[in-house]
This record gives C-alpha cells, sequence and structure tokens, in this order.
C-alpha cells in the first residue's frame, strides 16, 4: 500500500506572524568616531516604528542589542542582564548617547538663535529638530519634567520671531508666527521665499545679501574674517591648563579640578563633579501675588479702584505718584480675573501686573539664567509674561548698568592716567638727548 503524498500548503494560508520578517535596527549603535553611527534621534524613529509594526517589546529589544557595536562594553552589559525592559533600555540609550534633559533642551529652546554664517532655512530646521527633541524627551515617563505640547510651540515660534537675524524675513513671518496652529510646511515655504526676495534683491543692488538662500546660494566659500575666541581658564583650574589651549575643551565653572598623583600633566587630570543646584524655583502661589499687589506703594491703589469699578478723575490723578497715573493710563486694558489677580490684557497675550518685590527675581531668571542676554531679548522675555510702569526703562538700566556681566566687559576706551606737572630739577632735564651735529 502507498503512502499518501505530502501536499504542500499554499503560501496565502500563512499567518501573518509566520511571514513577517524579523524585526532589525539600520545603522550601528557605536562611538561618534563611527561613520554609519546612528543618531539618537533617527534610534528611537526606528523603534516607536517597531512598536507600531506591532512588534514585542522583547524583540524591539534584541534587536537594538543585535546593533550595538560589539566592541562596546555596553553590548557585553547588556547581553548579560536577561531582565533588560524596554524602558530600561531607552534609558540606557539615552545615557550611552549623552543626550541632554527634556528641562536642558527648552532652556536651549528659549534662547535658540541663528548664527553669521547659518542660512535662515538651515536655522528653521535646526529650530524644529530642537523642539522635537523636547517634545520626545517630555515624553519619557521617567523625565523630571514634562513640558506640554503647546507651551513649546509657543516657545518654538517665540524663538524663530527673536532668533532670526534678517529683519525683512522675521517680519515676513511675523502674521505666521502670531499663529499657535500654523504648520512646519508654512513656515518653511515662507522662510524660503523670503529668503530669496531678499537674495535676489541684493543681486539687483550689486552687494550681496546679508541672508544667503539654500536654492539660490552659487556654492562660493567664503573667507572667515573671526577669530575663534580664547578659552578663558576660570580660577578653579589649575595653573598648568594655561599650556593645555589646544587640547582641551571648554571648562566648567562648576567643576573643581584635581591634580592627579601618579602624571602631572593636565590631560590626565581627574575631575570631580559637584552638583548643580535644582534649576526648578519654588512655585509662587496666586494668592501670593494677589496680597503681594495689595501690598505694593502703587499696585494697591490700582488694584482698589478696579475691584470698586471707579476709575479716579483727571484732578485726582495729578495727585498721585507717576507710577499710579502710569497704570491708569492703561485703565481699559487692565483686568481682575477670578482669583483676584491683575493683569493687563491686550491682542494675544496676558501680563502680570509684577509688584516691585519680584522684580529681582525675574531680572535673575529672565536675563542672568538665559545667558545674560541683551537688552532687547530680556526686555521681550519680560513682555511676555510680566508689566509693570517704565519696565522698559527699568530693565534697560539694570542690563547695562548695574548687572554683573557689565564688569566682565572690556572698556570701550583705554584708562589714562591724569595730567600732571613735571619738575626739572637741572637745565636740560625734561629734554632728550639731542643729535651731534
Amino acid at each position: 500500500m502507498s503512502e499518501p503524498e505530502e501536499t504542500a500548503e499554499p503560501i496565502g494560508r500563512h499567518t501573518a506572524a509566520q511571514v513577517r520578517r524579523e524585526f532589525r535596527i539600520f545603522g550601528q549603535i557605536g562611538t561618534s568616531e563611527q561613520k554609519d553611527r546612528v543618531s539618537f534621534t533617527s534610534l528611537n524613529h526606528q523603534l516607536d516604528t517597531g512598536l507600531r509594526k506591532c512588534y514585542t517589546e522583547q524583540e524591539v529589544v534584541d534587536a537594538t542589542i543585535r546593533a550595538i557595536n560589539p566592541s562596546l562594553s555596553l553590548r557585553r552589559y547588556l547581553e548579560g542582564r536577561p531582565d533588560v525592559t524596554f524602558k530600561k533600555l531607552r534609558r540606557l540609550l539615552r545615557t550611552h548617547y549623552q543626550e541632554k534633559s527634556a528641562t536642558e533642551l527648552y532652556h536651549e529652546l528659549c534662547s535658540l538663535s541663528q548664527q553669521p554664517k547659518e542660512t535662515a532655512q538651515n536655522f528653521m530646521f535646526r529650530a524644529l529638530d530642537l523642539r522635537q527633541k523636547v517634545l520626545q524627551a517630555s515624553k519619557e515617563v521617567e523625565a523630571p519634567q514634562q513640558h506640554d505640547r503647546d507651551l513649546v510651540q509657543n516657545m518654538f515660534l517665540h524663538a524663530i520671531s527673536t532668533g532670526l537675524l534678517s529683519t525683512t524675513v522675521r517680519n515676513d513671518l511675523k502674521p505666521f508666527l502670531d499663529n499657535p496652529k500654523v504648520s512646519d510646511e508654512v513656515l518653511l515655504e515662507k522662510v524660503n521665499a523670503s529668503a530669496s526676495v531678499e537674495v535676489e534683491r541684493g543681486r539687483k543692488l550689486g552687494s550681496k545679501s546679508k541672508v544667503t538662500s539654500n536654492l539660490i546660494c552659487d556654492g562660493t566659500e567664503q573667507p572667515d574674517h573671526t577669530q575663534a575666541p580664547k578659552m578663558a581658564v576660570t580660577p578653579s583650574a589649575p595653573p598648568k591648563l594655561e599650556k593645555a589651549r589646544d587640547a582641551s575643551g571648554v571648562i566648567d565653572a562648576r567643576t573643581n579640578y584635581v591634580k592627579s598623583e601618579i602624571v602631572p600633566t593636565v590631560r590626565r587630570l581627574s575631575r570631580k563633579l559637584t552638583p548643580p543646584p535644582s534649576p526648578y524655583l519654588k512655585t509662587i502661589e496666586p494668592h501670593e501675588l494677589v496680597a503681594a499687589q495689595q501690598n505694593d506703594v502703587y499696585i494697591g491703589k490700582v488694584l482698589e479702584y478696579k475691584l470698586q469699578d471707579r476709575r479716579p478723575f483727571v484732578k485726582e490723578n495729578s495727585q498721585k505718584p507717576k507710577e499710579v497715573s502710569r497704570l491708569l493710563q492703561e485703565w481699559k486694558k487692565l483686568i481682575v480675573d477670578k482669583d483676584g489677580l491683575l493683569k493687563r490684557e491686550t491682542r494675544g497675550r496676558k501680563q502680570i501686573v509684577l509688584p516691585r518685590k519680584y522684580h529681582m527675581l525675574v531680572f535673575k531668571e529672565l536675563h542672568e539664567e538665559m545667558g545674560h542676554v541683551g537688552v532687547e531679548r530680556t526686555i521681550s522675555l519680560v513682555r511676555d509674561r510680566f508689566y509693570w510702569p517704565y519696565m522698559a526703562r527699568e530693565l534697560e538700566h539694570y542690563v547695562t548698568k548695574q548687572c554683573k556681566c557689565i564688569k566682565d566687559k572690556k572698556p570701550t576706551k583705554p584708562a589714562r592716567a591724569p595730567m600732571s606737572h613735571m619738575q626739572s630739577t637741572e637745565p636740560m632735564d625734561c629734554v632728550n638727548r639731542l643729535s651731534s651735529s
């Protein structure tokens, strides 16, 4: 009796799990010197794509470990740990790539500005990439600070408005930057069109435009007339660091440098890191602000008038301090919210009328902690949040006259010794040696 022949099962009857390809990472997770090294942003995108394609977390973890360079100790460490989960792997990869936290990236977005030789298009892409990094870092469960998407979007638009070098491009983008729901494609199209028009205008006038376009640039390399700044050695660094400017990087002021006991060379110094202070401020509750406004010499009177819904007469204003009169000029824009807080409402924003006791705190956080930005940037940062009488004049005086960063700047004119009389003790004492005739 002959055995029945085995019939092959049609391919179409296989399940999706049987014909699905094995998940893999494109690129290698290695050191920064490798040419085929995958970036952290690309790696995150591939991991999320794998989860969306219904791969299990364990399959994604195994594929990621296989993509790590075999020479790295990170791979040997992960292969020896069978309990590595997807969340733990992401934290280890962020540490390996030395990625910044969400708070650090957000502060970098706040102070973003266009470089002198950077095109407007490249600046836009750099800002978009930084915004995505902030949102990606905020989505992690272990992130200490979660940044809202709307907050990051508003800060991104503000950074574009204040960071662009060209006034023409900034003015062309202003109607779109005022709209928080504007798409990235629209912004890129408007930047490209505005930069192209400016370059063409510069060519017609016979001069090179200050802003170059990626689409019209002829590819000629311009000479760099700027000199690289010299590295300044901090007092906390050893004296031998003066001889290692070519081999050392930027010295961190928060680092205490300790000499090596074995080889007394700068390149083998051991660094003892001290934890930086917390970047978060203590939250000021609304009732504290209301109490500060009521106790303020100038704001308290205006708040009282506003609660009574009674605007004083012109004759009464002439007898009041100029700060109170200035606030009363904004009477139609002043409102009192549900918490009893006095605010100034204009088109597009609401500003807290800030009491005087918090002025120095605002100066410190929005000028010193932001990297000692200039007068215009400081005023813009404060104006987006607060208002008080003669605010711009007070901010300009602090930045240009009082802040400690003024002491570090080189004076415009060298100091000269005072003029004085010279007394001669003998004939021809003040005359130089005469030439022989």
